[in-house]
């Protein structure tokens, strides 16, 4: 078995930095409470619970700050309780994430495409 381990380290590429060490794999766990905490938000906030969906939805960016799941939710929490600099935020690094994540190519999100827009303006004059 360790010379099974060996031989997959050595054919891993080398780390630059002191002893070219391999960094640990990151613990599946933690992508399990990730996805429950974005389950529990998703439904705290179908039930207009927006709060409570804010909270699960940071401690998941706690946990893992490059989630463009988490990002994207709190985005459009954020956006729908009219904290628009917020909301700005969360999706700008969504789509920084995921480019072609499905909710950022809607009307609603350009002003992040188009720069001569930008976020505050461009939500506001597409707000009917």
């Amino acid at each position: 078995m360790q010379a099974a381990i060996a031989e997959w380290e050595a054919k891993l590429p080398p780390r630059s930095g002191a002893g070219n060490t391999v960094q640990p794999l990151p613990d599946p766990k933690d992508k399990i409470e990730v996805q429950n905490l974005l389950h529990k938000a998703m439904l705290a906030s179908d039930d207009h619970r927006s709060s409570e969906a804010r909270q699960y939805l940071e401690k998941a960016l706690q946990i893992d700050p490059t989630s463009p799941t988490a990002h994207r939710q709190l985005g459009e929490l954020e956006f729908s309780t009219g904290d628009f600099s917020k909301a700005a935020v969360h999706l700008k690094r969504a789509a920084e994430l995921r480019p072609r994540i499905p909710p950022l190519s809607s009307n609603w999100a350009r002003p992040w495409r188009n720069p001569a827009i930008g976020p505050e303006r461009g939500m506001r004059s597409n707000r009917v």
